[in-house]
């Protein structure tokens, strides 16, 4: 049954929401360029956190225990960063984003597993599918799984990842 609506903010586009099976969830939505999340503690959405400016693309993902990461590319340098919070209060640069610069990266993807485990896909410039894992403290480098991608028609808006308990992405 759903209960009954909260506005979380105003989304222009490009809006990403993830919730955990403990009931705490995790968005990141666009108001033009500029990036905003909000933190889902169970009872109460915290209030939005502006977190990026000059964004082009979103994402979240959250694990059942309130970890959650939201990710976002920054239009001027093409970086996917990448931030984790346990409580929507405070928002943290992840130790290690998984690409620093790269103009042309889109269609982010990411899913969440147990222990605030993740895997983040992406289409870099040059049309290869990439992907990077997070192990609760550090991104691996990137590594290419695919040449050639064509990014997905806009009413897509992005390709799919993910993960299950063990860690395997699909």
């Amino acid at each position: 049954m759903w209960g009954s609506v909260s506005n979380i903010g105003t989304a222009y586009s490009n809006s990403s929401v993830s919730y955990s099976a403990s009931g705490k969830g995790v968005a990141i939505f666009l108001a033009g360029t500029i990036a905003s999340t909000n933190y889902y503690n169970g009872t109460n959405w915290v209030a939005p956190i502006p977190i990026g400016f000059n964004v082009n693309d979103v994402i979240s993902g959250i694990d059942s225990s309130g970890n959650a990461i939201i990710g976002f590319v920054d239009a001027p340098s093409g970086s996917i960063l990448v931030y984790t919070t346990n409580d929507g209060g405070t928002y943290t640069p992840s130790p290690q984003n998984p690409v620093a610069a790269g103009v042309g990266n889109t269609s982010l993807s990411l899913a969440v597993a147990e222990g605030d485990t993740a895997v983040l896909t992406w289409i870099d410039a040059s049309s290869n599918g990439q992907a990077s894992t997070f192990n609760g403290s550090t991104w691996s480098a990137p590594i290419q799984y695919a040449t050639n991608v064509a990014p997905p028609p806009s009413y897509l808006d992005t390709a799919s990842v993910a993960v299950d308990s063990n860690g395997n992405a699909l």
